[in-house]
């Protein structure tokens, strides 16, 4: 016959292995920031920045690449600072893998409408299908405009930022493995 003793004990064994069971389960971390390559209070250049668009030839976008450190995260947010200086007024922004440094399959896109015009403002979204973010992993993030005519700036970090980015324009993709990024943060 069990005792209470006994069941304290069996009990207090139960807890403890479904406790090192859990901490040794690999889990993705929300944060605060993922990523940033804002300035202090969220600053970025006002006066310069990266070609978005998409002019009567053909489309072009920016994208700058990432890797992420400090653990493994949970995607809850992005933020951009661009505007639109012609055309309809709607950015997409997408979030891809890497493969071998360069953009590959897109994770998540998020979608801006009615895009200010000049000044460059600070566009954020929330993220609704939350992807990991693995640690030492790359990432890209890419901004593109998906109505023909839109021609838009996103704007450069400030102070400048360096790293990894791609161009494309038409079917042409050129990638800087150092390169002033534009300005962007991943939560």
């Amino acid at each position: 016959m069990e005792t209470r003793t006994m069941r304290a004990k069996r009990t207090t064994l139960m807890v403890a292995a479904l406790a090192s069971v859990l901490a040794g389960s690999p889990q993705a971390a929300s944060a605060g920031i993922i990523y940033t390559t804002f300035g202090a209070g969220g600053s970025f250049n006002q006066s310069e920045g990266n070609g978005v668009g998409s002019d009567q030839y053909s489309p072009f976008s920016s994208a700058m690449g990432f890797t992420v450190s400090g653990g493994d995260f949970t995607l809850t947010s992005i933020s951009v600072a661009a505007y639109v200086y012609a055309g309809p007024a709607t950015l997409q922004a997408v979030l891809l893998t890497s493969n071998g440094g360069i953009p590959d399959s897109p994770l998540e896109t998020f979608e801006f409408t009615n895009v200010p015009s000049s000044p460059a403002t600070i566009l954020s979204a929330a993220s609704s299908l939350h992807p990991d973010l693995v640690a030492g992993q790359e990432y890209w993030l890419a901004l593109e405009a998906p109505t023909r005519g839109t021609e838009a700036a996103w704007q450069l970090s400030s102070p400048v930022v360096t790293g990894p980015a791609a161009a494309s324009y038409s079917a042409a993709l050129n990638i800087n493995q150092v390169h002033p990024e534009s300005a962007y943060q991943l939560g």
